[in-house]
């Protein structure tokens, strides 16, 4: 394998992009029969320690197939993934397997979010990511926007301000049991809400879309009671 020192990887790189941003074509570049490890180089900034993404070129991002390449040790933290293709992610193996602030819009989630920071995440439009509250970093889910995640673990100590729900599925929330009884700024939009909202802090919480189970468990039992005694009645 022929090894390029940093001055050509970044004169191909310039190369590369400058091409790329007279690329008209609604097909987004797949790039085949190239040297991977290379092309990796090319299109983010070899820091050592980490790959970065070029901020400079970032908007040509949306132009490339991303098929054949890997994230892994990228620092992808507040990139906004939003118009890419082929992205594939192994949260276990983006750099420090941190997603703050990162959009996922399209991303396939390849690998587990245990230990990973998803502080104000955005999962809107992501394919395949199972996450339990449990196991993410910190238990911190503030303002996490948990649309297209299938929650697979409880809420017990997590932290859940200003975490959008909507769009999420398996969200049963015990809300005497979520840290601090805090629910600041949160949306709460296709959650199970579970017990009594006794000293929890709701402040600009949205209760839309949600349901109580408690409640709902009673008023089914309040129907039932209902056609029971209808039909005894006939």
């Amino acid at each position: 394998m022929i090894i390029y020192d940093e001055n050509i990887i970044e004169e191909l790189s310039a190369h590369f992009f400058s091409l790329l941003a007279k690329y008209e074509s609604k097909k987004k570049l797949l790039l085949n029969n190239v040297d991977i490890k290379l092309l990796k180089r090319i299109i983010f900034k070899d820091e050592k320690v980490c790959y970065k993404i070029r901020d400079k070129y970032k908007s040509l991002y949306k132009k490339i197939d991303f098929s054949n390449i890997d994230f892994d040790n990228v620092d992808v933290r507040e990139f906004d993934f939003t118009g890419t293709k082929g992205v594939k992610i192994n949260p276990q193996k983006v750099y420090y397997k941190n997603l703050v602030r990162t959009k996922l819009y399209g991303v396939e989630i390849t690998g587990s979010l245990d230990g990973c920071v998803v502080i104000g995440t955005d999962f809107t439009e992501s394919i395949g990511a199972k996450l339990n509250p449990q196991t993410v970093y910190k238990k911190n889910l503030c303002d996490t926007k948990l649309s297209d995640v299938e929650i697979i673990g409880d809420f017990e100590d997590v932290y859940i301000c200003g975490t959008d729900f909507t769009g999420s599925k398996g969200a049963n929330i015990n809300l005497q049991k979520i840290r601090n009884k805090t629910l600041f700024f949160t949306k709460l939009c296709d959650s199970v809400l579970i017990g009594n909202l006794d000293n929890v802090c709701t402040s600009y919480t949205d209760f839309d879309g949600c349901i109580f189970y408690d409640q709902f468990i009673n008023k089914i039992k309040d129907d039932m009671k209902t056609y029971i005694l209808k039909n005894n009645r006939k």
